[in-house]
């Protein structure tokens, strides 16, 4: 998405109009809420509220399937979605889709070429470096996370949390 909406003040370009008029308001509104710990400010008072809670670690939007916490209501809406197997984000090129929009956004650089990293043990390529040091602790031989119920190890926990299901049928 281009970001036509270029902020006369400090140049910082937007992809809608609507953005850029909120954000015109850092420079132009005289009542900002600060945050007491790290100074940061913001227009709204709420959105004080919702910054509030990186320092406070209070997380109090409860998954009803799961039990995972989260810090924002927002977050938990979204994470009902792996519940639900809900994808409505398509990519185009692979048909691989997504939960979130972001997530196909980060997708599609995949498919554009331009951001490659490259193993240098095996030549395999990667969109992104992430997943090429996830992919690097394959090569150092090293399977830190085991199982208690038999003998496997793994390289990645994600791969033991897969694995727990044929012992336990849950994570």
């Amino acid at each position: 998405m281009k970001k036509n909406y270029k902020c006369a003040v400090c140049d910082k370009a937007f992809s809608r109009n609507g953005d850029l008029k909120v954000h015109m308001l850092i420079h132009t509104c005289e009542e900002m809420f600060s945050c007491s710990v790290c100074s940061k400010s913001f227009i709204r008072k709420h959105e004080l509220k919702q910054h509030t809670v990186i320092h406070t670690g209070e997380r109090n939007f409860k998954c009803n399937v799961c039990s995972k916490l989260f810090t924002q209501s927002s977050n938990l809406r979204i994470h009902y979605l792996t519940h639900s197997g809900e994808k409505k984000y398509a990519c185009t090129v692979c048909k691989k889709s997504f939960t979130q929009n972001s997530n196909l956004k980060k997708h599609m650089e995949i498919h554009d070429g331009q951001s490659q990293f490259t193993c240098t043990e095996c030549q395999k390529s990667f969109a992104f470096n992430s997943s090429l040091m996830h992919h690097m602790i394959t090569h150092s031989g090293e399977k830190n996370y085991g199982c208690n119920y038999c003998h496997k190890s793994f390289y990645h926990r994600s791969n033991l949390k897969q694995h727990m299901l044929t012992h336990t049928g849950k994570t």
